[in-house]
């Protein structure tokens, strides 16, 4: 309510419409990602040659340097901190070992059933 601040305003479904696009144009580009990694052999193919983590890793430092930037704002961590409370560090993915390691673990169990 205080942050929203839905009771302030008059219609606040009335950006309902701009939502809905949103949400269509982050499934479409989801999709699309999602039959990329397909079509390059699946997602343990993926994980084994490198490109997954790369990606994610590329939109880690992209995420990292608009946080520290301020151009990306989280309340209580980089804007409006309160003194003396400890603050999150951003979070880093998985090493490309793990990675692998986890890829390699989810090919063993999908060899071993019979899906």
């Amino acid at each position: 309510k205080y942050e929203a601040h839905l009771d302030k305003v008059n219609d606040p479904l009335g950006g309902s419409f701009y939502v809905e696009s949103l949400t269509q144009s982050f499934v479409e580009k989801a999709w699309q990602l999602f039959e990329s990694i397909e079509n390059k052999g699946g997602f343990v193919a993926a994980c084994k040659s490198g490109e997954l983590q790369a990606k994610l890793s590329k939109n880690l430092q992209k995420h990292r340097a608009e946080f520290e930037s301020g151009k990306s704002v989280f309340i209580g961590e980089n804007k409006y901190q309160v003194a003396g409370e400890s603050h999150t560090q951003v979070a880093d993915f998985l090493p490309q070992t793990a990675a692998n390691a986890t890829a390699l673990k989810f090919e063993q169990l999908t060899s071993t059933t019979n899906a």
